[in-house]
């Protein structure tokens, strides 16, 4: 410091003491040892001779502890530096110097300085670019023929893109990083991880990342658990991902939707595939609905049984312009055209008339289930008639636990199902009347009464007769086992119910309406399905010996012997037709030859069972 020219000084920071109650600090005495200002002089360079003042900065000391009082100070923010430059034109900017004054026309010259030499100006160069971006560490940049600038990936030989400062981005690049194998092998260390099965911990096999895979299975996700395609653009999901893969690229939701799409391509191709190659033929189903828009749907159902004697089952929804029998013709016409469906079998087509027997029969005891459904109805109309209803239950003690549950007047399942859980909250009801006054007078306003003890044993006999249908719905529409083989049990049954119910006066009209009708469809064997006979002869537990059991008592001793021949001969002419379509020779088989083993074993793959071209 005793190099430096002109006179030593000495700055005090402190001028103000702060809380001083006791008044060791007065004003005057700080203001005789500090200065705000310092006023200084440019000593060299191009702004030599210039007045600087440094100001002082408020400060106030963290620790008090050494102090009586919270002291605060202004402060000079001024530290000592050095700065030297070798040559002019490498003068660099010395980065931990807080305060100082660049010097661009002088240079001290250290060895031999002399008064006669001059600085030489040179010309500036230009700064070298330095890339920010990460991706520029795997790719290589080099000029072409041209003298464009470009660059290639240093991992493979497929990446290779134009770029230029400000004129391209970064982010093919980035795209082309996500697809290098070599790089994505060498990221992962070039070899392959364990991991177990989904659905089987105990198996393991080799996994590596895969775009492309990840994409199908996320594609999957959406479809088997019904998400919205913006699923994928939550933060909550893209953050998941990025912490449990950082290499997979989430889709948008465009790219999601187009993702499904392509997985319905793929698999209705599997289908189409696994269809030419099947031995058996298909049988169709057609369910059709009116949505509350009034717009019309048709379900198709294909169920067919592979080559391994495995039922299948698959389901095709299109919307139509009507229910007629037209448009579900046009309609079952386009969907085997689009499957690529040839081997049809049998189709059964959905009559929405066939429930009209059951539908009128609830409209003749309408007065019944009309108060049963308008209770049902006032009281789930709002959450607190519903909390007192379920306190009363409590007390009543109903002795099943179901909620009241509204109905669609034009299924009679689903009525049964109201009628099935009213009746048990009978005595609920009347409590329901006691408490709630507004019930009383909303129900007389609506032009209907409190059910009575004798509406409440009509709806239990409604309900012991819908149960025989209902149950035999449930077995028919049965889809993880075999319903066919018993199909003509549940049709008997029926008739049996329904000659009882004639015998009852209370239940003779809608019996003989219905019996009319199902001796429509099932009184004429000509007239009916022969297959369903046909499973019951074949189920080993019936053969033909139960069947002529059910044709007595259907149609009594007499004539018996005759519908035993006719189904008999139809199905003798069945199984010759197979055995002439799937015969490897080329002499037709007859019910009395010998059959092969393949066609009584396992199904043949239709390559190698091709029809007799003779």
């Amino acid at each position: 410091m005793d190099r430096f020219h002109g006179e030593e000084r000495i700055y005090y920071s402190i001028d103000e003491a702060i809380d001083d109650k006791n008044g060791f600090y007065p004003l005057e005495f700080l203001n005789l040892i500090s200065q705000n200002v310092i006023d200084a002089e440019t000593d060299v360079g191009q702004h030599a001779g210039k007045k600087i003042f440094f100001p002082k900065i408020p400060l106030c000391p963290s620790d008090n502890d050494m102090f009586l009082s919270k002291l605060k100070r202004k402060q000079f923010h001024i530290r000592l530096c050095f700065a030297m430059t070798i040559k002019k034109d490498q003068a660099k900017t010395i980065p931990n110097v807080d305060d100082y004054i660049e010097v661009e026309d002088e240079t001290i010259e250290v060895d031999n300085p002399t008064n006669d030499q001059v600085p030489q100006e040179k010309e500036k160069k230009t700064k070298e670019f330095h890339p920010r971006s990460k991706v520029w560490e795997e790719f290589e940049r080099y000029k072409d023929e041209k003298g464009v600038q470009r660059c290639k990936c240093k991992h493979c030989v497929g990446g290779n893109y134009k770029y230029e400062s400000g004129g391209y981005g970064t982010k093919n690049l980035g795209y082309h990083l996500t697809k290098c194998k070599v790089y994505l092998d060498k990221l992962s260390g070039g070899q392959t991880q364990l991991a177990f099965h989904y659905g089987d911990e105990n198996k393991l096999s080799a996994w590596e990342f895969d775009q492309n895979e990840s994409r199908k299975a996320l594609a999957h996700m959406l479809v088997v658990d019904e998400l919205p395609f913006s699923f994928v653009e939550g933060a909550g999901y893209r953050f998941y991902k990025s912490v449990t893969q950082p290499l997979f690229k989430v889709p948008c939701r465009s790219t999601s939707t187009t993702d499904v799409y392509q997985l319905f391509v793929d698999e209705k191709e599997k289908i189409c595939d696994f269809i030419k190659k099947n031995v058996g033929r298909i049988c169709l189903t057609t369910d059709t609905w009116t949505s509350k828009q009034q717009s019309c749907y048709m379900c198709l159902t294909a169920q067919f049984i592979d080559n391994e004697w495995r039922l299948k089952k698959m389901l095709c929804f299109s919307s139509q312009e009507s229910h007629c029998g037209v448009d579900i013709e046009k309609m079952v016409e386009k969907c085997l055209t689009d499957w690529e469906i040839e081997n049809v079998f049998t189709i059964f087509v959905h009559n929405g008339s066939a429930n009209d027997v059951v539908i009128d029969f609830l409209k003749k005891i309408d007065k019944v289930v009309e108060i049963v459904r308008w209770a049902v109805k006032w009281i789930r109309q709002s959450p607190s008639r519903i909390h007192k209803f379920t306190e009363f239950a409590k007390v009543s003690n109903p002795g099943i636990t179901k909620h009241l549950k509204r109905d669609v007047p034009t299924r009679w399942n689903s009525t049964y199902h109201m009628l099935q859980i009213a009746q048990a909250y009978e005595k609920t009801f009347e409590r329901y009347d006691l408490e709630e006054f507004d019930f009383r007078c909303k129900i007389e306003k609506a032009g209907l009464s409190i059910p009575s003890s004798s509406n409440w044993e009509r709806v239990r006999n409604v309900c012991h007769f819908l149960k025989h249908f209902h149950d035999v719905t449930l077995r028919i529409s049965g889809t993880l086992y075999g319903t066919s083989n018993t199909y003509i049990e549940d049709i008997y049954s029926i008739c049996m119910l329904l000659d009882d119910a004639i015998s009852d006066s209370s239940l003779s009209d809608i019996a003989l309406a219905m019996k009319i009708k199902f001796d429509k469809h099932f009184g004429d064997i000509e007239n009916m399905n022969l297959l369903f006979y046909f499973t019951l002869i074949l189920d080993p537990r019936n053969k033909v010996k139960y069947l002529v059991i059910l044709l007595e008592y259907r149609y009594g001793e007499k004539g018996v012997e005759a519908k035993k021949k006719y189904i008999m001969d139809s199905m003798y002419e069945l199984y010759n037709d197979y055995i002439r379509i799937h015969s490897l020779s080329s002499t037709s088989s007859t019910v009395e030859s010998t059959t092969s083993s393949s066609i009584l074993g396992k199904r043949q793959n239709p390559d190698f069972m091709a029809p007799n071209p003779y």
